[in-house]
């Protein structure tokens, strides 16, 4: 078969799937001269093969594609949640599977005994803290409930709020000595050095000079206003 042979019978194959039957001879001559039509079907027979038997090939072809695409469509129906028959209908499913969404992110999910989280809060805990910071900060808040019997409107906020106290402790324990702190220590040098402190104003041998010194200064003490 030359070119222009084999584009004949491409151009008979797809009358044929777009009709979707074998199309009449008249119908054949609409999208080819008539000799090109008997060419075809000489060519076909001198390969014992009948151009009635390829267009019923394509027919088989486009019959299957057909049923393929049916299931295909029955198969996602089968799938779609279906809320309310009307002409929104999608629209109302994309809405029910939104608020199922954020449902299942503020449902709260129980991790050891104690501590309860939504998934939302986890993830932000876990970002914040990484893994096995987060596992030791809910590990220790479920060991404190467990041990207290304390409830917390929000363990997430409980554990954030932690995290700031130790923080602000860490900087007091590394933070630079004041002048204040410098005069408390060397009056608390000096107290203990004569007696004083743990004695509640007892010297050496017992005798009462004031009665009621601290047993050692802070930075508090100090302060006029008190």
């Amino acid at each position: 078969m030359n070119l222009s042979e084999i584009g004949t019978a491409i151009v008979l194959q797809c009358l044929t799937a777009q009709l979707e039957r074998i199309p009449t001879e008249k119908e054949m001559l609409g999208v080819c001269h008539y000799k090109q039509l008997k060419r075809i079907q000489e060519v076909f027979k001198e390969q014992s093969i009948d151009l009635q038997y390829v267009l019923n090939k394509v027919l088989i072809d486009v019959q299957y594609t057909v049923n393929m695409r049916s299931r295909a469509a029955q198969r996602q129906k089968k799938f779609r949640v279906i809320t309310d028959k009307t002409k929104n209908s999608n629209a109302l499913c994309n809405a029910t599977d939104k608020i199922r969404e954020d449902k299942i992110r503020e449902d709260k999910n129980i991790y050891m005994e104690f501590v309860k989280l939504t998934v939302l809060e986890y993830e932000k805990l876990l970002e914040k803290f990484g893994d096995q910071g987060l596992k030791e900060r809910i590990e220790r808040l479920n060991n404190y409930i467990g041990s207290k019997g304390v409830k917390y409107k929000s363990h997430y906020h409980t554990i954030l709020n932690w995290e700031n106290k130790n923080k602000k402790g860490e900087n007091n324990v590394h933070r630079k000595p004041t002048n204040a702190d410098q005069t408390v220590n060397a009056v608390n040098s000096y107290l203990e050095s004569i007696g004083q402190v743990g004695n509640f104003g007892q010297v050496g041998g017992g005798s009462d000079i004031e009665g009621n010194i601290p047993k050692r200064l802070s930075v508090g003490s100090m302060d006029t206003g008190n």
